[in-house]
C-alpha cells in the first residue's frame, strides 16, 4: 500500500509539473486592427494637371458634372501605413469605404481596386501613380444597399507586402474603362476608408528546427514517465 502511494504521489509531481510548464508557454500575439488612410487624392480629367492632394470635400469616382453643367471624371487614391504587418501572419484583410452619393442606385455597376505607386504632391490626372496589380472588382448599386459601403479582400496583396517588408500600400479606386465616362455610373465616396485586419506573428523556428506555428493553443498531449498520456 505504501509503495503504491508513493507511485501515486510521484506521478501527481510529475504531471503537476508538466501541467505548470504547458500553462507557463507564451500565449500568441493575435490582434484586430482597423488602419486609417495616412493620406488621399484625386484626379481630375477637366484639370489635367491640377492637383488634388488632402483636399476636404468627398472623393470622386467616375463621371460627373459641377454647377455650369461640364463633365468631369475622377479617380481616387488612398495611402496606408502598413509598416506594422512586418513579420505578421495575415488571416484577414478588407480594404472598406463607404460611399456618400451614387447617381443611379438601380443598377449594378462595378467598381476596381488597384494596387499603385505611391501619390505624391504633383499626382494629377495627366500625372497618376503607376498601376501595378488589380486587387479586386465590387459590383456597387443594383441588390446592393446603395449608397453604402464598398469592401475589397486585400489579404494577398497585404500579405505580400509584409513579407516584402514595405512600408506603405496605395491604392486606387476607380471604374473600368467602358464604365468610366458614363455619368449614370459615377459616385461619391467619404474619403476614410479603413482596412479591417486580422494577424499575429509569423512563425519562429525552434533550437530543434521545428516551427511553432501562430493561432490559437489547443489541447496539448503532456507524456509522463511512467508511459500514460494526458491532455491539457
Amino acid at each position: 500500500m505504501r509503495a503504491r502511494r508513493m507511485l501515486a504521489a510521484t506521478l501527481g509531481i510529475v504531471l503537476g509539473a508538466g501541467l505548470i510548464s504547458v500553462g507557463a508557454a507564451p500565449a500568441q500575439a493575435y490582434e484586430h486592427r482597423t488602419t486609417s488612410k495616412s493620406g488621399w487624392a484625386y484626379t481630375d480629367s477637366q484639370q489635367p494637371r491640377k492637383s488634388f492632394v488632402n483636399t476636404d470635400g468627398d472623393a470622386p469616382v467616375g463621371a460627373w458634372t459641377d454647377a455650369t453643367g461640364t463633365k468631369h471624371k475622377s479617380r481616387s487614391y488612398f495611402t496606408f501605413d502598413v509598416s506594422r504587418f512586418r513579420g505578421t501572419v495575415i488571416h484577414k484583410a478588407d480594404l472598406v469605404v463607404a460611399e456618400r452619393s451614387a447617381t443611379d442606385c438601380s443598377i449594378t455597376q462595378p467598381v476596381e481596386l488597384w494596387r499603385t505607386d505611391p501619390i505624391t504632391a504633383t499626382t494629377s490626372w495627366a500625372s497618376s501613380p503607376r498601376r501595378r496589380e488589380l486587387l479586386g472588382t465590387v459590383q456597387a448599386g443594383g441588390e446592393a444597399t446603395c449608397p453604402g459601403y464598398l469592401a475589397w479582400d486585400i489579404m494577398p496583396a497585404l500579405q505580400k507586402l509584409a513579407d516584402q517588408g514595405k512600408q506603405t500600400l496605395t491604392v486606387e479606386i476607380r471604374l473600368p474603362h467602358g464604365s468610366e465616362g458614363k455619368l449614370s455610373h459615377g459616385r461619391k465616396l467619404r474619403p476614410f476608408p479603413v482596412i479591417n485586419s486580422e494577424a499575429n506573428h509569423a512563425p519562429r523556428s525552434s533550437r530543434s528546427g521545428s516551427t511553432s506555428r501562430p493561432g490559437p493553443a489547443g489541447p496539448r498531449r503532456i507524456r509522463s514517465r511512467w508511459g500514460r498520456a494526458t491532455t491539457a
